[in-house]
């Protein structure tokens, strides 16, 4: 998480996240002066932007990182504004399966991907949609009776005041309810990814920045963009894949929904590019 006097970013992986934190970076290395940096730099001076890297609460092993949740915010700063980024849960799914991310540090162990995915890891989308959900489960600690899907698990254990609580308990009526969510959820603005250029400078005014430090957002480069694992063929959508996300996102999509985001369903058989 990035942590300044103005706001406290969270950072939802695969958002385009990565972009968001290099460019609010840049704009506070060029505020800045090479003497405070090298004072910065040697523990002198603190610096007006802190990273502030947590372990993660739920892949035991992993090394410290920048996605920490709301949960981790230390103390001191609960009262900061939050900001995070979010993403279109259709287009995310499927850039999760190309991008095959789950090929190169597994969420499930290798006993039970061995047994049920023998074909791993080529995986048709309808099996990475099982796949995926077995995945939930895991993180989780299978207390995911409502069968909620990753991407929302992800949500919940990210912005929530008490997430395994509302995991645990969440029932249809908790689904259902236009209100009873947003007394668990803390209060962040949240970024389009589709539009984080924009959504992104127009926080930043909000928040006081110059016209000449949103410039620097406007033209600043890519950042973390993958390369596709496979550029000759197109990913086409199934009817299994689309109900998975319609349903198990379903919760996120609400969400997102009730905060002025909504995305439509990709037709079945239509393809991602």
């Amino acid at each position: 998480m990035l942590i300044c006097d103005e706001f406290l970013m969270l950072n939802l992986p695969k958002t385009g996240s990565s972009f968001a934190r290099s460019a609010i970076k840049e704009v506070f290395r060029q505020r800045s002066s090479k003497l405070n940096r090298v004072l910065y730099n040697l523990r002198i001076k603190e610096p007006p932007l802190k990273e502030y890297l947590t372990h993660n609460l739920y892949i035991p092993g992993r090394r410290k990182g920048q996605h920490g949740t709301y949960i981790q915010i230390p103390e001191k700063y609960r009262d900061k504004d939050l900001v995070s980024v979010v993403r279109n849960p259709f287009t995310k799914f499927i850039s999760g399966y190309e991008y095959q991310f789950w090929v190169k540090r597994p969420p499930l162990p290798k006993a039970l991907i061995e047994s049920e995915f023998p074909s791993f890891p080529n995986l048709s989308l309808d099996q990475f949609v099982d796949f995926s959900m077995k995945a939930a489960d895991l993180r989780s600690n299978s207390t995911n009776k409502m069968r909620l899907g990753m991407q929302t698990l992800q949500f919940i254990q990210m912005f929530f005041k008490e997430p395994s609580r509302v995991i645990a308990n969440i029932d249809e009526a908790y689904l259902s309810s236009d209100k009873k969510y947003r007394s668990d959820m803390a209060d962040v603005t949240l970024l389009r990814q589709e539009y984080l250029r924009h959504d992104l400078c127009e926080f930043l005014k909000h928040k006081g920045f110059s016209e000449e430090e949103l410039n620097i957002i406007k033209n600043y480069r890519d950042v973390n963009r993958t390369k596709r694992k496979a550029t000759h063929r197109s990913i086409v959508w199934t009817q299994k894949a689309l109900d998975f996300v319609k349903i198990n996102e379903g919760f996120l999509l609400k969400i997102l929904e009730d905060k002025g985001y909504t995305y439509n369903v990709p037709d079945v058989g239509s393809a991602t590019r």
